[in-house]
């Protein structure tokens, strides 16, 4: 579509062209307010079929739980649109403005494609992103970064991946510095080093926060020219740290509108305490947001349970209670707001 591949956030080379988002829309006569009930349609893998109790594309509801791979992350979303509007249909109800059920591609590490898509394409008043595991209106920035470390003393003898652990080291020192920061957090996942006999190495992790990527960019920099005299003594070179996603924008929900109000009026009478609207991390919200309407939020419910099965795992389910609570919710909110 026009506009979409021009845009900042757009990225190549994640074979969109080959998926698509879904939207549809139910109309209601008289009313130019139109909300987007959004989703997105793609989740992990499966990975070891053995983990699981029961076919993870089955859907099979078990003690109360409905199993399958994405059924927290995110078909509930998917699935409360299509039965919200379903429940007006069949009981007469207005909503009392246009409903579209998005269903969107290429989740968080793209994006491109499918939220940006979605808000481009189809502007609306709100934007209830049924993604999370509660109430959250603030999206924190950031992205997935690596750098690599390697000895300039590789090919002799005297090179050492001991050197190499101390690179690794102080960079991640850095990183726990730079933790806590402001609105920053440093989330590690990966370090690996003296692969296939080399003398290098790697550090992968994800920083949430509301620094802008050109500020990021400079703070990572300033992080490798105060390393580099040691990087001197130790014989060691790294290229500096690389964007492995696109950049994620900050942004915050309009609090003072309708919606939100009403939302927090309605959890905070289910519960009896005012909701923590607390912040997400790398969330498609960033470009909800920015593309679509400052009105748009996530809202979602826990995935699932004490035992196991949340989002990314094995034997993933949510409580069918807690979604039929959910759904209640949400259709109060489309009333009253």
């Amino acid at each position: 579509m026009e506009g979409l591949t021009a845009s900042a956030d757009y990225m190549q080379g994640r074979g969109t062209d080959a998926r698509e988002n879904l939207v549809a829309t139910y109309r209601v006569p008289g009313t130019t307010k139109s909300t987007m009930l959004a989703a997105h349609m793609d989740t992990v893998l499966i990975g070891d079929l053995n983990a699981w109790n029961g076919d993870p594309l089955s859907g099979e509801i078990r003690d109360g739980k409905i199993y399958g791979r994405g059924s927290g992350d995110d078909k509930f979303g998917l699935a409360t649109g299509y039965y919200l509007i379903k429940a007006f249909q069949e009981t007469g109800i207005s909503p009392g403005r246009n409903l579209l059920i998005g269903s969107y591609i290429d989740e968080e590490g793209g994006g491109g494609g499918g939220a940006l898509g979605l808000a481009l394409k189809h502007p609306v008043d709100s934007i209830f992103n049924l993604d999370a595991s509660g109430f959250e209106t603030e999206a924190l920035g950031g992205g997935c970064f690596d750098i690599s470390v390697r000895s300039t003393q590789n090919e002799k003898a005297i090179a050492s991946i001991m050197d190499v652990f101390t690179g690794l080291n102080l960079i991640k020192e850095e990183l726990e510095a730079l933790h806590g920061v402001g609105k920053n957090t440093i989330r590690l996942s990966t370090v690996t080093a003296g692969t296939n006999g080399t003398k290098s190495g790697k550090l992968a992790f994800a920083i949430y926060t509301d620094m802008t990527k050109d500020e990021t960019v400079a703070c990572f920099a300033e992080i490798c020219e105060r390393l580099k005299p040691r990087f001197d003594a130790l014989s060691l070179a790294t290229d500096g740290f690389v964007l492995r996603t696109r950049f994620f924008i900050y942004g915050e929900t309009d609090k003072e509108s309708r919606e939100v109000q009403v939302l927090s009026s309605l959890l905070e009478e289910q519960n009896g305490v005012a909701p923590d609207t607390k912040d997400t991390c790398l969330s498609d919200l960033s470009l909800l947001l920015r593309y679509g309407t400052k009105n748009s939020f996530n809202f979602g419910i826990p995935r699932g349970s004490k035992e196991g099965g949340g989002a990314h795992q094995p034997n993933e389910h949510i409580d069918c209670e807690i979604l039929l609570s959910f759904v209640k919710i949400l259709a109060l909110l489309i009333l009253r707001s």
